[in-house]
């Protein structure tokens, strides 16, 4: 890939330094697999786009010849639609011109994107894996922080909502610390410490010898033993009772373990990885969970963001958690997949598993067979995609529901009283994906100017025809009307680009 530099204007004399990269991941196009589109300079879109300093062309019958042009801009991609037979859709809305920040979906035709802003934050180029898919700076930047991680040899804690994909990180850390040091040659071992009643925890992660308490007729190794050499997973870490903390802090510091009735400690080699969905820092101000624990197990920390905030792998996530044989991009209709994009996913990974799977139950169905065509779908072709009528009325009405132009950046409101878990891994406000609409209204009529006008304007942003429309306020083709008009042919427009 290009890397797109973006100068600051008041300062023309500073160093070139790559500072952001604006992008589109496209999740699906007309006979095309998923892609990722640089945008170093501004590019006009169509069928058979004209003029502009790039061309993309898309063999999809919903564009015009030159449907839109787009821009790159440190905030996202500015977006102008050339008054298009279907228009060009930003997070729901019909635009002219419009913003479209970093998340934000993007839609011309049956073509479906999803902007980035690429800050230049990643430390991994290595490509998509199993267990943290996607081309994004997002699933970079993960990627390269847990290897990062597996390298030191500290203990992880691994933060995010439900569903965001904890055990997945895990898995990596686990493979990347045995590439990183051949000692480590043991098993990944989990334990849920929401699941272990409080009675049975020690004997659980310390082990226990014969006798040491009733029903203990024979020896365990216990979870500690078992990941010697290896990692030990502790998933929920923020609900471990009180009074078994000062117990796995002494692990975590000393590493040994003393079996439950036994007299002597066990030295063992473990990597402690630790994942949470609460707020640790919230659990100690409450006193709930000591800080010197926390502190030992934020040795490196890694927040994983929520799947609202990680649009552009979508599909490529969808991969992953419910492979269907084929890619989910050529299994689901245009329409769907801009549904999908644009929804809060409150329960992330596993909601989208869930809704996959129910979608390929209800595609096989007789009765949506029917009503494929209904919502994008394509009836009588064989595979049928997934169309609109498959997904949950759910999911379709609750981003039905969402103000047009505006992305679900947060979850929608849960039906119950009970509050929320607190959530991690938060984008800034201002990478929020928004788009900001000029909305059309009443404008007046711009005379046609002369041709000594339209050659000055020419010559100012060197045949760029688009910056000529914005400097007077008309759409591309007009200012191809008053070239014909002026007698300026494709000759001599070329000339200007030189």
């Amino acid at each position: 890939m290009h890397t797109t530099t973006i100068r600051d204007p008041e300062r023309p004399g500073q160093s070139a330094q790559p500072r952001v990269s604006v992008r589109l991941h496209v999740l699906t196009a007309p006979g095309h697999t998923p892609a990722v589109l640089e945008l170093p300079l501004s590019t006009l879109v169509g069928r058979a786009p004209q003029g502009g300093l790039r061309q993309v062309a898309v063999q999809d019958p919903r564009l015009s010849r030159t449907h839109c042009e787009l821009t790159p801009r440190p905030d996202g991609v500015e977006v102008v639609d050339f008054d298009s037979s279907n228009g060009t859709w930003v997070d729901g809305l019909r635009v002219e011109r419009a913003l479209a920040r970093h998340n934000s979906v993007l839609r011309v035709g049956d073509v479906v994107t999803v902007v980035e802003v690429d800050q230049g934050r990643h430390v991994d180029q290595a490509a998509s894996t199993a267990d943290v898919p996607g081309a994004s700076e997002s699933a970079r930047v993960i990627r390269g922080e847990l290897r990062l991680a597996a390298r030191t040899g500290l203990p992880v804690l691994v933060v995010g909502e439900t569903g965001t994909g904890k055990e997945r990180a895990a898995q990596l850390l686990h493979d990347a610390s045995s590439a990183a040091d051949p000692r480590r040659t043991g098993p990944l071992v989990r334990l849920n410490v929401a699941a272990v009643p409080e009675s049975l925890f020690e004997s659980e992660i310390f082990g226990h010898v014969k006798g040491a308490f009733t029903g203990a007729s024979a020896p365990r190794a216990g979870r500690l033993v078992e990941a010697d050499h290896g990692t030990l997973v502790l998933d929920e870490i923020g609900e471990l009772p009180l009074p078994l903390q000062a117990k796995l802090l002494r692990a975590l510091e000393e590493g040994r373990a003393r079996p439950v009735g036994g007299a002597r400690d066990r030295t063992v080699d473990v990597r402690f990885v630790a994942t949470t969905n609460a707020d640790l820092h919230a659990l100690v101000r409450a006193g709930r969970f000591r800080q010197d624990l926390a502190a030992r197990l934020r040795g490196a920390a890694v927040a994983l963001p929520p799947l609202r905030e990680r649009r552009a792998d979508l599909l490529t996530l969808a991969d992953a958690v419910w492979p269907a044989g084929a890619p989910w991009s050529t299994r689901l209709s245009a329409d769907a997949v801009e549904v999908l994009a644009r929804h809060a996913w409150p329960d992330n990974l596993r909601e989208l598993r869930a809704v996959l799977a129910r979608a390929m139950t209800a595609r096989e169905t007789p009765e949506a067979a029917r009503t494929a065509s209904v919502g994008g779908g394509q009836a009588g072709s064989s595979p049928r995609r997934v169309a609109l009528a498959d997904l949950p009325v759910a999911l379709v009405d609750a981003v039905a529901r969402l103000t047009p132009g505006a992305a679900a950046s947060e979850p929608p409101a849960p039906a119950s009283t009970e509050p929320e878990p607190p959530t991690t891994a938060r984008t800034p406000p201002e990478r929020a994906a928004l788009a900001e609409v000029v909305r059309p209204g009443p404008k007046p009529r711009t005379p046609r100017p002369d041709a000594p006008t339209l050659r000055a304007l020419l010559a100012t942003h060197r045949g760029n025809c688009g910056a000529v429309a914005r400097d007077l306020g008309v759409q591309r083709r007009q200012v191809y009307r008053w070239l014909s008009y002026a007698g300026i042919d494709q000759a001599e427009l070329d000339a200007f680009r030189a």
